[in-house]
């Protein structure tokens, strides 16, 4: 007897669910990291992609072809790591991550199409503050390589 009243308990549970259900909601993106995935990739010299740092001079800049640009920047302002962020997200970069401390730190954005990455540390004459070191790749390009018997520049 217990069970079948178990059992009628159950199915009257079961009975007073209704059938409606909620339709499932989209994610949504905040203006970060996932929407500027959504433009279109940049065009013209990976050269121009280069960001301008509030702050930094401009020691070296040397492109690669179009596949990538190295430049060397002397900071002499304290706040390195913020005056590098705050400028990657004001130019439109995003995922900014920082990792490290002091005078040895790395960073990394992204936009689309392009990859950005520095660090900071070493040394150069001319620069009495933070040296840093930044590279802009261009995602997906083809480097061609030389001829086994032509050397790599």
């Amino acid at each position: 007897m217990r069970a079948f009243a178990a059992v009628a308990t159950v199915l009257a549970l079961a009975s007073c669910q209704t059938d409606k259900t909620e339709p499932a909601k989209k994610p949504t993106t905040t203006s970060g990291s996932g929407s500027a995935r959504s433009a279109a990739p940049p065009t013209g010299p990976v050269a121009e992609q280069l960001p301008t740092i509030d702050g930094a001079k401009s020691l070296s800049t040397a492109p690669h072809g179009d596949t990538h640009v190295i430049a060397t920047w002397c900071i002499d302002e304290q706040d390195v790591a913020q005056r590098i962020k705050s400028s990657l997200a004001a130019q439109g970069w995003t995922d900014i991550a920082i990792r490290g401390m002091g005078n040895r730190m790395g960073f990394a954005a992204t936009k689309p199409g392009l990859k950005f990455s520095a660090r900071t540390g070493g040394s150069d004459q001319r620069c009495a503050g933070t040296l840093v070191t930044a590279t802009v790749m261009r995602l997906g390009a083809t480097i061609e390589i030389p001829p086994a018997d032509q050397p790599i520049h």
